[in-house]
């Protein structure tokens, strides 16, 4: 965010005619938060109430099948964004503690996010949780599954991740081998429209069809990279630290894909074996299964909903 900011400040003067102070990343769910302490609102051109159970669902499925023209879809969606700042702004807030209790869960979701120009006030939202920022290595495991819409549609609001990480760690030298196994599941209903399921064959991606940039950082060097099972060579960068892994898998609608990723690397055991997993903000949380063993069968597992960024830890002795 803090990078998205440096643009903006550039950008947004000869725009818009005037300087920014910083910027804000706030998505459908941090808007329906918002409306648990402001009230539910009513938007002009729309029949039903906005509140605090209806607006993210509303806002990342049913404006597309309510508003056939983009125009006027996009002068709803500026009534809907001032709406709640405005009763957010003239509202008699609640005290910190029902703040933190409303708002504490979608910033820790990276879901309500801020950025100054300012080092000292960045480095203060950092520790109250509105600034996420991505962690850098420290020796320790790590695992990050990140995704971008690819495809000239709308269907990543109708996709889920499921991600099972399987280690097989020498609790001596630290030394590990991992599988990271991504199933990615589209299930696309009947009806929707043509802005949302995207056209036939356009860009490569036919209707109804989901195409996911998948993207992996981890620490440790890949030895091996499948889609369904047939092996494949990914993309690779460095960033922020870590190795970064990238398929683009094709999803068509009600299916699964699964892509599968092996590693080799070396973890710090001094304390236990360390996993950091960061969370993306998508429309369905991740779920996630970490499976750790060793030689002498030292069985470790956990099962989650991956809602924010999440550490694990197990002692070896």
């Amino acid at each position: 965010l803090e990078a998205v900011g440096r643009a903006t400040a550039d950008l947004f003067p000869e725009l818009a005619g005037a300087p920014i102070d910083g910027v804000m990343y706030i998505d459908p769910f941090a808007i329906e938060a918002m409306l648990e302490l402001t009230g539910a609102i009513r938007v002009e051109g729309l029949d039903q109430e906005l509140n605090s159970s209806n607006t993210a669902d509303f806002l990342i499925k049913d404006q597309y099948v309510r508003f056939e023209s983009n125009a006027e879809r996009f002068d709803f969606l500026t009534k809907v964004l001032d709406a709640p700042f405005a009763s957010f702004a003239q509202a008699e807030l609640p005290g910190p503690e029902r703040l933190g209790a409303v708002l504490g869960p979608v910033a820790r979701a990276s879901r309500l996010q801020l950025a100054t120009f300012d080092d000292d006030l960045n480095d203060f939202l950092e520790k109250v949780l509105l600034l996420n920022r991505f962690p850098a290595p420290d020796g320790g495991d790590f695992l990050a599954v990140l995704a971008s819409n690819a495809a000239p549609n709308k269907l990543d609001a109708y996709l889920t991740r499921s991600i099972n990480y399987e280690v097989q760690l020498d609790p001596v030298a630290g030394n590990l081998k991992s599988t990271i196994r991504v199933f990615l599941t589209s299930v696309v209903p009947d009806g929707l429209p043509d802005y949302v399921t995207g056209w036939d064959d356009f860009e490569g991606v036919k209707r109804r069809e989901n195409r996911s940039k998948v993207i992996v950082y981890s620490p440790h060097e890949i030895t091996g990279a499948w889609i369904d099972g047939e092996q494949t060579i990914t993309g690779f960068t460095r960033e922020f630290g870590y190795n970064r892994y990238t398929l683009t898998p094709t999803v068509r609608p009600n299916t699964t894909v699964q892509l599968v990723f092996t590693v080799e690397g070396v973890v710090t055991i001094d304390d236990g074996y360390r996993l950091s997993m960061p969370s993306q903000p998508v429309v369905n949380d991740d779920g996630v299964t970490v499976t750790v063993t060793t030689p002498g069968g030292f069985p470790g597992q956990a099962s989650f909903t991956l809602v924010e960024d999440t550490e694990l830890i197990w002692q070896l002795n």
